[in-house]
């Protein structure tokens, strides 16, 4: 019994079965004992993977949010490299050619990376934004905003000390921030595809860029 119960089969059931239900009737009103029976398991199977309810969504919906992660961490690591080297120049060149297509290809390079994944992974990310109350991941773009902030400011603040500016306001950040990564998530959110998205990303990114920049010339 105890080799049939950890088959592999058994818990790819279950993660299937569990996804639909959560997608269904979101977290707080998912059924454990609808999961089994649409996976065709007892509730002892279910334990014997997961710890709870909890446990089952985190395993659906953690890989992602892994994987996003790592590509924007791996974004800004890199924009932090050119910051502590060549930094300040390269920060110039970026906000006095702002008006150019090709000055957001960096940031749209990593934006198409990680909503080729998004889409790719659609219902788990339709899961964490719209589906997750009562789970720690609720305040999951909440907690996106607050990192992009941090990484904003420390961008901000070194290119306004190495030019003798004024630091621009942390509000002004804030919303900078909160008005990237909603925008991010209201494209998966309303545009069906990644095809169709893929189409709007260089305008939207020129955008973001463009007004990005814009605020080291105002020195807000």
């Amino acid at each position: 019994m105890l080799q049939k119960i950890s088959d592999g089969s058994t818990k790819e059931k279950l993660l299937e079965a569990a996804k639909k239900e959560f997608m269904q009737n979101g977290f707080l009103k998912a059924s454990l004992r609808t999961i089994c029976k649409n996976a065709g398991v007892t509730t002892g199977a279910l334990y014997f993977f997961f710890h709870d309810k909890e446990d089952l969504f985190d395993s659906i919906v953690k890989p992602v949010i892994d994987h996003a992660t790592q590509i924007l961490a791996e974004h800004f690591k890199h924009e932090d490299s050119l910051l502590s080297g060549s930094g300040p120049v390269l920060m110039q060149t970026l906000v006095h050619e702002a008006n150019k297509k090709d000055s957001a290809k960096g940031d749209l390079s990593t934006a198409l990376a990680i909503f080729r994944y998004l889409y790719s992974h659609y219902d788990e990310f339709i899961l964490i934004v719209q589906k997750s109350q009562g789970t720690k991941w609720e305040g999951c773009v909440n907690s996106f905003v607050d990192w992009n902030y941090k990484h904003l400011k420390s961008i901000a603040d070194s290119y306004c000390k190495s030019h003798g500016k004024k630091k621009i306001k942390p509000f002004v950040l804030r919303m900078v921030s909160n008005s990237q990564i909603n925008c991010f998530v209201n494209i998966v959110l309303n545009i069906p595809s990644f095809k169709e998205a893929e189409k709007h990303l260089p305008y939207v990114m020129h955008y973001l860029v463009g007004g990005w920049c814009t605020l080291f010339d105002e020195n807000i």
